[in-house]
């Protein structure tokens, strides 16, 4: 998965730096794949449940955090999901 999760990080960031050059769908679906990739993002230690996993990617998919900024997404989600 690691591996997987990598190469497609590269890629998004390598295709991110023409951004000026995309239209503003494609910007803002670039943009949902970063909040989802920190939505992803758990501790070793304390893993999210399923049940809190399918909340989150269900929150994220469906564009209700799309109004924060990236930087954001990381203090909602400890906010609403507990540790």
């Amino acid at each position: 998965m690691k591996q997987v999760v990598g190469k497609l990080k590269l890629e998004l960031e390598a295709f991110a730096q023409f951004t000026s050059d995309l239209d503003k769908a494609t910007q803002n679906q670039l943009a949902r794949g970063q909040r989802l990739h920190e939505l992803l993002k758990q501790s070793q230690a304390t893993p999210f449940m399923v049940a809190e996993q399918i909340m989150t990617i269900y929150t994220g998919t469906n564009g209700y955090l799309d109004s924060l900024e990236i930087r954001q997404v990381r203090n909602f989600l400890l906010s609403y999901v507990p540790t």
